[in-house]
């Protein structure tokens, strides 16, 4: 039996799929997907930070890329006094014809530096800002590359201000109904450290214990190795850990740990 479960997000949809059998499991999928379409490396799959004549580069690429790399206050220049832009002038080498000039005409001759000799700064898209059509659209392109699964456990989304959340699990429960899958249940949030943990927590707290418990039980060196690397560990293990207590209360699985 096949059981994909869900930990809901915009940028940060985590997704582990369990194989179980003979009352054990291993992986077979565990990603986080990015539903906002923003811009990746040209050189990597790492998100793009800087851009440069059409191509793109993270921070890592984006040093030898042989462009400089603007500095923080380039961006924010409209901001500054004058005094500040012609110190920025000055650290940055951008030659001014004199003091007098107007404010208007530093900015203008900043902005013209750092079009023609930086690389240009990657706007990070909000969550907010993102068009639902486009978010379904995503998430229709994402999960039809995966395996075919019998059961989905999603998140639940509660509270007032989890309206697009709700809105998201609403998407991904009618994928799977269009899919012809209809077993799927929703998790309360509560419930993928109950076993581990007693009584309330921080939010911050439960996401650092998810982070620990998992990586105790992962024993499968491949998985375990892509969980250290990844930089949503905490999604990653919230999507396992409520997948793992799912198995265990149905009796799905004896041991806790990954074969």
């Amino acid at each position: 039996m096949k059981i994909a479960s869900i930990d809901v997000g915009i940028k940060n949809l985590a997704i582990c799929i369990f194989d179980t059998s003979n009352n054990s499991f291993v992986i077979t999928d565990w990603n986080v997907i990015n539903l906002s379409n923003e811009v990746k490396c040209t050189l990597c799959n790492e998100l793009a930070k800087y851009s440069k004549q059409e191509e793109y580069y993270c921070q890592k690429h984006a040093k030898k890329s042989g462009v400089k790399i603007p500095p923080i206050n380039m961006l924010t220049v409209e901001k500054k006094t004058k005094k500040e832009l012609i110190a920025l002038c000055l650290n940055n080498k951008i030659a001014l014809v004199g003091p007098t000039q107007l404010k208007s005409d530093i900015i203008n001759r900043i902005k013209s530096t750092y079009e023609t000799d930086y690389l240009v700064h990657v706007e990070r898209i909000k969550a907010h800002s993102i068009n639902l059509v486009d978010i379904g659209s995503a998430l229709k392109t994402s999960l039809d590359k995966l395996e075919r699964v019998d059961k989905v456990l999603i998140e639940n989304q509660i509270g007032p201000l989890a309206n697009r959340m709700k809105c998201l699990q609403s998407m991904i429960t009618q994928y799977y109904i269009d899919n012809g899958i209809t077993d799927i249940e929703y998790i309360s949030a509560v419930n993928k450290l109950s076993y581990f943990m007693s009584g309330p927590s921080e939010y911050k707290d439960r996401k650092k214990h998810a982070v620990t418990i998992t990586r105790s039980l992962i024993k499968d060196a491949v998985w375990l190795d892509i969980f250290n690397k990844h930089k949503k560990k905490d999604d990653l293990g919230d999507c396992f850990l409520q997948g793992l207590w799912y198995l265990r209360k149905t009796n799905l699985i004896i041991n806790c740990g990954d074969t």
